[in-house]
């Protein structure tokens, strides 16, 4: 036990690094500093982050939905079956969904603030929604949620560094504005307009 631990201080020493917890802050820090090879660039300073983070989502978002307008009238945005439960393990969910690029086969609805963004999603079968949130702090960015949530999931070991980063890269890539509602299905009283 004593020899690792004089291996990490050796290491800790030889790298000008401390063993400190791995964190938003740290990951977007290392990654704006040219030095440190140890994390690729993601085009986006901590700063710029919360900046990001603090904006206003505004009340109606968007989405391209499956299903008619009828069953959306009458259900509501419903995720499809094996998405994860509200709570935690929704919130990560949403996280693993935003780090990759070919979304979650509904198991996570994704919004956007944007409506061009939001149109972009439209195929065959589906439907064009405008929700308003009608006050309900329960919509958040993309941002927020992981401003609010990534250094628990981190070190819960829920979620890892590199899912974040791949995460804050395509946020800083794709610039979807996607806004999630973390109680998961979004009820039919939401719904302010179907296409």
């Amino acid at each position: 036990m004593g020899q690792s631990m004089g291996r990490e201080a050796s290491s800790s020493r030889s790298t000008g690094r401390q063993n400190t917890a791995v964190t938003l802050e740290v990951i977007l820090r290392r990654a704006e500093d040219p030095k440190d090879h140890g994390v690729e660039s993601i085009g986006l300073t901590y700063e710029q982050f919360l900046r990001r983070a603090a904006r206003d989502i505004g009340a109606r978002f968007y989405r391209s939905h499956q299903g008619t307008e009828e069953e959306i009238r009458n259900q509501g945005l419903k995720r499809s079956v094996g998405a994860a439960p509200v709570g935690i393990e929704y919130i990560t969910a949403i996280i693993c969904h935003t780090a990759r690029t070919g979304g979650s086969e509904g198991k996570v609805l994704s919004l956007s603030s944007n409506i061009h963004v939001a149109r972009r999603f439209r195929r065959p079968n589906t439907s064009f929604v405008t929700l308003h949130s009608l006050g309900n702090t329960r919509y958040q960015s993309i941002e927020k949620i992981i401003l609010d949530n990534a250094d628990l999931l981190l070190s819960q070991k829920r979620i890892t560094a590199a899912t974040l980063a791949k995460a804050l890269r395509q946020i800083r890539a794709q610039d979807e504005s996607e806004i999630f509602y973390l109680e998961g299905d979004i009820p039919a009283s939401h719904i302010e307009s179907i296409i």
